[in-house]
């Protein structure tokens, strides 16, 4: 039976990650949870354990290290010049195929382009889901968030300014304002359902349920909306006891004072 959790802590997001994974242990099973400074130059300093590699990822890492940095930076260009070919194509033909089919466009490209787009990610999510990897498939989908809502949103005004050649907001019509406060909205909800690192399975139905009932019955984007941000606030006020913990971990992980 575990008495003690010792977890260290050098401000790296590695540490933050084990820092929740031991509250949760510590919960339950009623062991002290003892947290330990570290600083980072020791560690550089400890022997790395060389990560397992396979196909061609093995390959790249056989080869010397200038041999690899030319390949990485090869394979970066040529998946940029490969995309500049084929986004505007690709958007062209996605929209007249709805079109054709009696598709509204809008939905029709507000579906099936995220489902091509992030289609491989989800595939190595389910494929760690299914060996067990809970941790490596969580990570793989939030990193998938994290990117949508930072580096993609970010560059959509500034490609759009880069377009008229001037600096200029990007201007959403109607329909559009309404996508982005239901994405906001889902994503404060599956945010407080992750705040402890774990999704259960009321938590995973409900993001599908409403999920299905939104791509069923597009007009109930407002519904949906305010429906996602009640639940997000119900949870917080559910789990308030946990959240000081959670925001202290937080805090601690990143270097901030205990």
């Amino acid at each position: 039976m575990l008495t003690k959790i010792l977890v260290p802590l050098d401000g790296s997001s590695l540490a933050g990650r084990a820092l929740l994974y031991a509250q949760v242990l510590a919960r339950s099973t009623n062991a002290a949870l003892i947290l330990v400074r570290t600083a980072i130059w020791r560690l550089a300093r400890l022997p790395a354990a060389e990560p397992h590699l396979v196909g061609p990822a093995a390959r790249i890492g056989a080869l010397p290290a200038a041999r690899q940095r030319l390949v990485v930076a090869a394979l970066v260009l040529g998946t940029a010049v490969d995309i500049l070919l084929v986004a505007e194509p690709f958007a062209t033909a996605l929209v007249e195929t709805g079109v054709a089919r009696g598709f509204d466009p809008f939905q029709f490209v507000q579906w099936l382009a995220p489902l091509a787009s992030e289609g491989p990610r989800f595939v190595v999510a389910s494929i760690f889901a299914w060996r067990g990897l809970a941790g490596a498939a969580r990570s793989a989908l939030l990193s998938s968030k994290i990117d949508q809502w930072t580096l993609l949103v970010a560059m959509l005004p500034i490609i759009y300014g880069i377009a008229l050649g001037k600096p200029e907001p990007l201007p959403p019509d109607a329909r559009q304002q309404r996508e982005i406060w239901l994405t906001a909205a889902q994503s404060f909800f599956a945010v407080v359902l992750l705040l402890d690192l774990r999704l259960s399975l009321a938590g995973a139905g409900t993001l599908f349920t409403l999920f299905a009932v939104q791509f069923t019955w597009p007009d109930t984007y407002t519904l949906l909306t305010v429906l996602y941000l009640a639940l997000g606030l119900f949870m917080v006020f559910l789990t308030r006891g946990s959240l000081g913990n959670v925001l202290r971990s937080a805090r601690a992980a990143t270097g901030g004072h205990q």
